[in-house]
């Protein structure tokens, strides 16, 4: 037995068409100006407070790598990205497919109850990768990732290398 779904509205259809023209126009650009000039790196408030990558430090340098095929440099600018970039292409796969057609062709409020049941776990997964993240940049001459300048940053790279030549 399975439920039809109401057809999209005409507003809905453009929402989408939004959507997927947008991610295609930042993607577009990224491929043509190459992983040095795009997408424009702003400067991340953490890093800048604290020496330590965030979460999505090197994520705009993982999606140039990806746009120019290097997914094995893309793992090595940030693994968690590479996640979130497999996520929004399926989403604007349905999309697209949707804004072609008319019809829903996912249960977006169904998907929406099921996400606040994994929170817990997305959350846990997110802050084990931020330590790997972070203590992936401590050890290895990655000064994108960790300022050895700053205060914070310096200090725990200096602790870290430290205790790696008592070993």
């Amino acid at each position: 037995m399975t439920s039809k779904r109401p057809p999209l509205l005409g507003y809905e259809r453009w929402i989408r068409a939004g959507i997927v023209g947008a991610v295609l126009l930042v993607g577009g650009l990224s491929a043509w100006l190459g992983p040095t000039n795009w997408p424009p790196r702003l400067p991340c408030g953490f890093r800048s407070l604290t020496g330590l990558p965030c979460l999505f430090c090197g994520g705009s340098r993982a999606a140039a790598a990806v746009m120019h095929g290097d997914i094995a440099g893309a793992f090595e600018w940030n693994a968690f990205a590479m996640f979130l970039f497999a996520a929004l292409g399926i989403v604007v796969v349905l999309l697209a497919g949707e804004a072609l057609t008319g019809g829903r062709l996912f249960p977006w409020q169904a998907a929406g109850g099921f996400l606040r049941g994994v929170i817990p776990v997305i959350v846990l997964g997110l802050v084990v990768w931020w330590g790997f993240h972070v203590f992936r940049g401590l050890i290895a001459d990655h000064a994108e990732l960790v300022d050895a300048g700053h205060p914070i940053g310096g200090a725990l790279r200096r602790a870290v290398r430290s205790d790696e030549g008592d070993l």
